[in-house]
Order: C-alpha cells, then structure tokens, then sequence
C-alpha cells in the first residue's frame, strides 16, 4: 500500500492532535523551527502544511462541538 505526501500529512495531522491535543500546533511550530534552522526547505514546506491541517481539524471540530452536544443531549 502506497501512502501519498497529502495522505501522510492528513494521517500525521490527526496523531499530532491526539498525542499532543492543544499543544498540537506549537509542536509542529518546533518542527518548522527545526528545518528551518537546519536549511531543510522541503521540510519546512512539509511541517507548514501539517500545521495548516492541523488548524482546518480543530476548526472544524470547534465548529461541530456545539451540534455533537445538541444531538446527544436530543
């Protein structure tokens, strides 16, 4: 089984979130950092897509909390 680059950024994103919850986004920020200082242009173009799905996952999942709260309480 192949896994693309969007695929594997997609699968990183959501561990990223579950191992690290709210801390997600800073430390993919360290990520960045890291690549940044070690002249790594393909990984800081990596890193910052991972940090944009992570920040598209919680904004949908801040937009779908309230209707997930409103249906289990129905």
């Amino acid at each position: 089984m192949n896994v693309t680059l969007d695929e594997a950024i997609l699968i990183y994103a959501k561990a990223s979130r579950a191992w690290f919850g709210p801390l997600a986004l800073q430390r993919t920020e360290e990520r960045v950092e890291m690549a940044r200082k070690a002249g790594d242009l393909e990984g800081i173009r990596v890193w910052e897509r991972v940090k944009r799905v992570i920040a598209e996952l919680e904004r949908i999942a801040s937009c779908s909390a309230p209707d997930l709260e409103r249906r289990r309480r129905a």
